[in-house]
């Protein structure tokens, strides 16, 4: 019986510029309307995340940079019926210095697999109640003080809302595009909102 899984983004071998989180935020929300039935392949995702950090992929991920594989799950997994378990896949991922986050949603959450994904369960396995609480944990998870937030874009991202001088950009943690004015000024970025900086007045 074959093994498969379904890709409904692919992020990583059509790198670009254009593979950003308001991109992705766009391309996820319809999914709810498709992500039905009850047959949960949990192995052949980790095994395809595997193949993007060590296999075919590996060329499009990005060196020199920490990798995380996110599980977002029920916790229960039964499919292929002989053999489900992800968990030797898992195993490979983390000691190979990738670190495996599963995050249990929902009030049904299976527990004691989620556990057996992670190398610590007091850091990498969460349990929360409805996806507002998971969308608490990305801001607090994205939250990098070295690391920009914002990420110029194409400006009719922006539906052309943009002043000529300023230029669209991804809001890297909350998922929203936002018209930004140049260096010097200041405003909301829209047509007319860009004003130049005034000089400090001296005491």
């Amino acid at each position: 019986m074959r093994i498969f899984s379904r890709r409904y983004i692919d992020g990583v071998s059509n790198s670009s510029l254009k593979q950003h989180k308001c991109n992705l935020y766009e391309r996820f929300l319809p999914l709810h309307n498709h992500l039905h039935g009850y047959m949960r392949n949990t192995k052949a995702a980790f095994q395809l995340a595997y193949e993007v950090c060590f296999g075919s992929f590996r060329p499009y991920k990005r060196s020199q940079v920490k990798t995380v594989v996110i599980l977002i799950t029920d916790g229960n997994w039964n499919w292929p019926w002989q053999d489900p378990s992800p968990v030797p896949t898992a195993k490979r991922l983390y000691e190979n210095r990738v670190e495996v986050i599963a995050i249990g949603i929902g009030p049904g959450v299976y527990k004691y697999n989620l556990l057996q994904l992670v190398q610590d369960s007091n850091k990498q396995a969460f349990y929360l109640q409805n996806f507002d609480q998971l969308r608490e944990l990305s801001f607090h998870i994205r939250r990098d003080p070295f690391g920009t937030q914002l990420q110029p874009v194409e400006r009719s991202n922006c539906n052309n809302l943009c002043d000529p001088i300023a230029h669209c950009a991804c809001h890297l943690v909350y998922a929203h595009y936002w018209c930004l004015c140049p260096e010097g000024f200041e405003g909301s970025g829209t047509v007319g909102q860009c004003h130049r900086l005034q000089g400090k007045k001296k005491k």
